[in-house]
């Protein structure tokens, strides 16, 4: 079950439920490890390649050790895992009230510098 207020989604791989969260441990190895051209193409649904990368990262904080080759094996509907992890981001940058509106429509996410 998503916890807002601890930035914690869930999701289901397999028949088991995976707690993702984007800790600020998880989002300095994210930005270390991409480029924002490749998370942008993660949350868009069109970098599958290292959308499994991204997923394990996530999910290190209460599943310590899981692969990006163990999500792949575990291959989670992909519209299912991209709002997870959309919504995981969107917790872990702006908290439970998610991005600001700003003229009726919620705000991209200004949080990652351009490289």
């Amino acid at each position: 079950m998503d916890n807002k207020y601890t930035a914690e989604v869930s999701i289901t791989m397999g028949d088991k439920e995976h707690t993702i969260v984007f800790d600020w441990a998880a989002l300095s190895t994210l930005k270390s490890a991409f480029t924002d051209k490749q998370l942008d193409g993660v949350i868009s649904g069109q970098d599958i390649e290292i959308m499994g990368e991204v997923m394990a990262i996530g999910l290190q904080r209460h599943h310590k050790g899981i692969t990006a080759q163990e999500v792949v094996d575990l291959s989670p509907p992909l519209v299912i895992a991209v709002e997870a992890l959309d919504k995981a981001l969107t917790f872990a940058y702006y908290g439970k009230d998610g991005a600001p509106v700003e003229n009726g429509a919620r705000a991209q996410k200004k949080t990652r510098k351009k490289k």
